[in-house]
């Protein structure tokens, strides 16, 4: 899963602007502050971390307050996210296949999308890892710091 969604290198070229549109209207499509909030959420879930927060506040109270701090996380980097997944297909598709996957995403044909995505999953896993890192850690380092609030009441 996570590597469909994420990355490996490509080379970039200078897009027209009908394959800039294409590119993102894709990364619309893909929900990409959907996508990186659940592999926020994904990310946690392994996190030593976590489960050390979890040991102190409680399944219950540590599920709610990563879903807080996800979402603030999700706002701040949604934007930079949709970019990265924008740019992965637009380095990484020719043209006609920029169109073949925006007429798939139309028509709802997952089938036509599959061989794309793997293509560019690589790519985005490459490119997008610095910034899931980047906001586990922030989720990861605001609940640590809020648990430390709650336990020493």
């Amino acid at each position: 899963m996570l590597a469909m969604f994420l990355a490996a290198a490509a080379t970039a070229q200078s897009p027209a602007p009908h394959e800039t549109d294409a590119a993102i209207t894709i990364a619309q499509a893909m929900a990409p502050r959907e996508q990186l909030r659940g592999l926020i959420l994904a990310t946690l879930s392994r996190a030593t971390t976590a489960a050390m927060i979890e040991g102190k506040l409680g399944r219950e109270a540590t599920s709610k307050l990563f879903a807080t701090e996800t979402a603030g996380a999700v706002d701040r980097h949604g934007d930079e996210w949709a970019d990265l997944l924008a740019a992965a297909y637009r380095d990484t598709l020719t043209p006609v296949e920029l169109a073949t996957a925006q007429a798939a995403f139309r028509s709802g044909d997952r089938t036509a999308m599959a061989p794309l995505m793997q293509r560019v999953g690589p790519v985005m896993q490459e490119r997008a890892t610095p910034l899931l890192n980047k906001a586990v850690t922030e989720v990861l380092a605001a609940a640590y710091e809020k648990m430390g609030k709650e336990t020493a009441r």
